[in-house]
């Protein structure tokens, strides 16, 4: 245990005092909103508002999750916590070894059904799928984008993910999403059950971004850090393939929804010897998305940019939703 919890763990009284305020501060933003935390048998008697495990529920959802797990041995109270949807509505998972400290078994149907934001490393989503799933019944390999459909298809009420990368030779997690779309998932929050935030920060081929389509229909913020190219496909350019398939799937976005977007390309790398088969459907698509970046831009197909394809599709769908357009170096 590190010099922070050990310093935690010092008074349990001074814990309760911390998290008392915490409570308080809580209590008055949600009676803003017309709701209170606390049931009405205790609102004249604040000192035991933290013996109850809904207000604990409630408190601990400010926290992050690991900081959750360890409070859960202050009280019977504060482990009995677990059982109310508040504690797994947000969950970072990307400081938590899940083959040594896998999630209670027992709470994965709390989990499934009650996950809303979930923080992740590409590492770490087989663990998690094979903590949910009979490993037999979810597919998942060594392709991120397998993972990440398997993921996304196993936890229906997810509304923001961040799925990070983790390396092991310096043991850090390094983010390439903007700071300027860090606050903006609590931005776009509606109440609706569907995925609204996708922050995809690690490396992804491009081959593979057709299988996050079924996903696409209700995203608002989009961040794609590392499309990696294709070296091997008939059209004039590996960066004209990845942004053509970029612009592909923004076709799935419903018109004027889509508000903030972060796109980066990297080198080819894992999938660099991978050959890439374009569909004839999709060829098709691409012709007629070219014809109108070359009309709206006033220039010919072949003077056009490999971006421009990209957009040619954001100004035709989203001219009067998007706010942020942001484009990555190469990594």
């Amino acid at each position: 245990m590190n010099s922070t919890y050990e310093n935690l763990f010092i008074s349990g009284a001074s814990i309760r005092s911390i998290l008392h305020r915490v409570h308080r501060k809580c209590c008055a933003w949600e009676q803003e909103k017309g709701a209170c935390l606390k049931p009405k048998e205790t609102q004249t008697n604040t000192q035991k508002a933290l013996d109850l495990s809904f207000v604990v529920a409630n408190v601990l959802k400010y926290l992050p999750f690991h900081d959750r797990q360890r409070l859960r041995l202050v009280s019977q109270a504060w482990n009995d916590s677990r059982h109310f949807h508040q504690f797994w509505q947000e969950v970072d998972l990307r400081f938590v070894d899940l083959k040594r400290r896998p999630l209670p078994v027992y709470k994965l149907d709390r989990f499934i059904s009650t996950l809303k934001t979930l923080d992740i490393c590409v590492e770490q989503i087989k663990d998690l799928i094979s903590l949910i799933h009979d490993c037999t019944r979810v597919p998942t390999s060594g392709e991120v984008a397998c993972d990440i459909s398997a993921l996304l298809g196993t936890l229906p009420k997810l509304q923001h993910v961040h799925i990070s990368q983790y390396y092991s030779g310096d043991h850090s997690i390094r983010s390439r999403v903007n700071p300027v779309l860090w606050n903006l998932p609590q931005v776009f929050h509606n109440g609706n059950d569907e995925l609204k935030t996708l922050l995809v920060d690690c490396g992804f081929w491009c081959g593979h971004l057709p299988k996050l389509a079924p996903f696409m229909k209700s995203v608002e913020c989009l961040v794609l850090c590392r499309v990696e190219n294709s070296t091997h496909c008939s059209w004039d350019s590996e960066n004209a393939v990845s942004s053509s398939l970029i612009a592909e799937l923004l076709e799935h976005i419903p018109p004027n929804q889509l508000k903030a977007i972060q796109i980066g390309t990297t080198i080819p790398r894992s999938n660099a010897s991978q050959k890439l088969c374009i569909p004839p459907v999709s060829s098709v698509k691409r012709h007629e998305r070219l014809e109108y970046a070359s009309k709206q831009m006033n220039v010919s197909i072949s003077d056009l940019e490999p971006g421009d394809e990209i957009i040619s599709v954001l100004l035709k769908n989203h001219s009067q939703s998007l706010e942020y357009l942001i484009v990555s170096c190469k990594y």
